[in-house]
C-alpha cells in the first residue's frame, strides 16, 4: 500500500511541477536608449524590466529559436507598441532601435529595408526578412516560419487591438559643423 501511495504521489508531483518551469527575459537599456530583451543584461546596460514566461515544459523545450530580431521604432508610436507586444507574445528576444534623431540608425534602417528615401516605423527584421509598417499577419507568419510559437492558445479571448497607422518620417539631416 505504501508503494502505491508513493507511486501516485510521484506521478502527481510530475504532473503539477510541469507548470512551474519559467523563463525570465530581461529588458536592458544601453546609454543611447536602445532596448534589448535578453536572458541577462550585458555590460554597459541597465535593467529596465523583467518578464517571466511559463513554458509548462522544461526550459530546453521552451527555448526560443536563435534568430536575430530587430525592431526599429520611435517613441509614442502605438503601432510600435503593438508590434513589441506581438514579439513578446511569441517569446522573441529582440533588439529595439530608436531611430528618432539618430542619423546612423536611420541610415542603417534605410539600407536594410531596401534603400527607400523615407523611413517607416515600425520595421521589424526577423533573420533576413523585413516587415515594414504594421502587418500583424505578415509578422506572425514570419515569426512562425522562423520557429517562434505564440505562448498559450487563448488568442481569441484577447481584445482586438487597432494600432495607429505606421509613422513615416524623412531622415534627419546631419548637424552642421559651423565651419565655412
Amino acid at each position: 500500500m505504501k508503494q502505491l501511495v508513493s507511486g501516485i504521489s510521484a506521478i502527481l508531483f510530475c504532473l503539477t511541477s510541469a507548470n512551474l518551469f519559467a523563463v525570465s527575459i530581461y529588458e536592458c537599456v544601453d546609454e543611447a536608449g536602445n532596448r534589448t530583451f535578453q536572458e541577462r543584461c550585458p555590460p554597459g546596460t541597465t535593467l529596465a524590466g523583467e518578464k517571466k514566461f511559463y513554458t509548462g515544459t522544461g526550459v530546453a523545450e521552451g527555448a526560443a529559436p536563435d534568430v536575430a530580431v530587430t525592431l526599429y521604432l520611435v517613441p509614442d508610436c502605438d503601432a510600435c507598441d503593438v508590434v513589441r507586444n506581438v514579439l513578446s507574445d511569441y517569446g522573441a528576444r529582440f533588439t529595439e532601435k530608436n531611430i528618432e534623431n539618430n542619423v546612423e540608425l536611420q541610415t542603417e534602417l534605410m539600407e536594410k529595408s531596401g534603400g527607400g528615401a523615407t523611413l517607416s516605423v515600425p520595421t521589424v527584421i526577423v533573420g533576413e526578412k523585413v516587415i515594414v509598417g504594421f502587418n500583424k499577419q505578415g509578422l506572425t507568419s514570419t515569426l512562425e516560419e522562423a520557429g517562434f510559437r505564440k505562448a498559450g492558445s487563448g488568442e481569441a479571448s484577447k481584445p482586438v487591438e487597432t494600432p495607429a497607422p505606421a509613422v513615416t518620417a524623412e531622415p534627419t539631416p546631419p548637424a552642421e559643423t559651423g565651419t565655412p
